[in-house]
């Protein structure tokens, strides 16, 4: 289900509120991961890697 990036929050309970649904730009996961290549290690746990 596309999403709108700009609207994306923690609160699950005002998603639709906040217009995550709905909006100009809206974004499958697929989408968004091939626009962000190369950026997922920048969100991985600094202490998992010390422990591999």
């Amino acid at each position: 289900m596309p999403v709108n990036p700009y609207a994306v929050s923690l609160r699950r309970g005002y998603w639709a509120a906040d217009g995550l649904f709905d909006g100009d730009v809206r974004l499958t996961l697929a989408q968004a991961d091939e626009i962000a290549e190369g950026l997922a290690g920048l969100f991985a746990d600094p202490l998992l890697a010390e422990a591999a």
